[in-house]
């Protein structure tokens, strides 16, 4: 598979969600390959399978899939992040708004990497100062640090 799938923004083509779709049977076919590895060739090919049948490439139940693919389905099963508990009770766009001022953008930069108008940005600028109980963008910077709001890339 292809590196430029997998990282491709945006939703996938026809021909490139057959090929993601079809990776779990290359891999079997890979694994049947060698006698050494054929065993569990059955098992890495059903790495995309999901006990609901949503998974790919043969959409197999969990009463259908073998004890060792189930736990593996289990395994990389995705769960909805929990929502996140911020600190002075900031919403989510004020804690967008925050991260983006924190990297030193100004406020038509921060319209324009949200998609909102400057004037709502000072808005939720103001409405953050008042909960952080800050002043200016440079003590907002500090208290985001302090409430590790601030995380490396």
């Amino acid at each position: 598979m292809s590196n430029a799938i997998w990282e491709k923004p945006g939703p996938l083509g026809f021909g490139e969600w057959e090929r993601v779709r079809l990776h779990p049977h290359f891999t079997e076919r890979a694994f049947a390959q060698s006698p050494a590895l054929a065993s569990i060739g059955l098992l890495a090919g059903s790495h995309h399978e999901r006990l609901d049948g949503s998974g790919y490439h043969r959409c197999i139940r969990g009463p259908a899939l073998d004890q060792s693919a189930r736990v593996l389905a289990a395994a990389d099963h995705r769960v909805r992040q929990r929502p996140l508990e911020l600190p002075a009770d900031l919403t989510e766009r004020e804690l967008e708004v925050l991260l983006v001022l924190v990297h030193g953008g100004s406020n038509k930069v921060i319209a324009d990497d949200l998609g909102i108008s400057v004037k709502t940005v000072g808005h939720h600028i103001q409405h953050l100062y008042e909960k952080a109980g800050v002043r200016s963008r440079a003590a907002a910077t500090l208290w985001a640090f302090e409430h590790d709001l601030v995380h490396a890339a």
